[in-house]
């Protein structure tokens, strides 16, 4: 039977490259109005905000 180990705290959740991609994708699409540009910038925020309290 193996021994549970604990997370690693120095070990990233998500790396820089996880990271960049995710925003990648995000803005993949262009925004055609006022709108679709908030929520783009609103879904990079969050991915920005896990990506401090994760790492």
């Amino acid at each position: 039977m193996s021994v549970p180990k604990p997370r690693d705290p120095n070990a990233l959740s998500i790396t820089p490259g996880e990271l960049a991609d995710e925003l990648d994708h995000v803005f993949a699409q262009p925004a055609t109005d006022l709108e679709m540009e908030a929520e783009q910038l609103e879904r990079a925020h969050q991915i920005l905000q896990r990506g401090l309290q994760e790492n």
